[in-house]
């Protein structure tokens, strides 16, 4: 881990949360594709609708909403449309940034890591994420893989080689920070980068963890890893 020339981070429950119900699934709903009221959000999840989402670059809701029911079927009348720009504005606005963030990728860049997000993320929050906070200070812009720019989504082990060859750096040069043991440290390891999973919530035990991914709690502990003085004057402490 202290050869580590490069790090990439995921952005959900890595640097930051939305407390924001899953939009995606509302223009699911709100086109009428796969509906069962047995489901909590009334609709059957649907990975080929989940991934048109992610994956298509459009910035216009009303754009993405016409390309959606051009493709799977279903219709969608002004109400629920307008309904549909409120929930992602919800989105934009319910987000949160772990406090820990600026430090540590402050720490990183002091220390001449480079900094890159490999993220899964449709166009509509990024205006919020990245304007109303200093993320974009700290990353370099050719290494910022947003799966909706790309067209790739993770799991695919493709984003992970792309951000390897973006980076200029070896897969062993590169490591990759996110919550998601499937969608972002397996795959990561397949395309030969390091992996750490950053548990906030604790919610896996350490033996729950593959051989050869590091589990941390914090950013903080990810600077130990890397063999990075943690900044002065900071303590980090768990509440009771």
């Amino acid at each position: 881990m202290k050869n580590t020339k490069v790090v990439y981070l995921d952005l959900w429950r890595t640097m930051a949360l939305s407390n924001c119900r899953e939009p995606i699934w509302f223009l699911q709903k709100a086109i009428g594709h796969k509906l069962d009221d047995n489901e909590p959000f009334g609709v059957v999840t649907d990975e080929e609708f989940l991934s048109f989402c992610l994956t298509t670059n459009l910035t216009k809701p009303r754009a993405l909403a016409k390309a959606a029911i051009e493709k799977f079927g279903g219709e969608i009348d002004e109400d629920a449309f307008q309904q549909f720009l409120r929930v992602i504005t919800q989105e934009s606005n319910c987000l949160a940034q772990y406090w820990d963030v600026n430090f540590a990728l402050g720490a990183m860049k002091e220390a001449a890591i480079q900094l890159g997000m490999i993220s899964n993320l449709w166009a509509f929050p990024t205006a919020r994420i990245f304007g109303a906070s200093d993320l974009d200070s700290y990353l370099n812009p050719s290494m910022k893989l947003l799966s909706f720019e790309v067209g790739i989504r993770k799991p695919d082990p493709e984003i992970f080689r792309l951000a390897i060859a973006r980076c200029g750096s070896a897969a062993s040069e590169c490591t990759m920070i996110g919550d998601n043991l499937h969608h972002d440290c397996i795959p990561a390891k397949q395309a030969g980068m390091n992996a750490i999973l950053i548990d906030r919530e604790q919610r896996l035990k350490p033996e729950d963890v593959p051989s050869g991914i590091y589990r941390v709690e914090n950013l903080f502990e990810v600077l130990d890893l890397l063999d990075i003085p943690r900044p002065k004057n900071l303590k980090l402490t768990r509440a009771a």
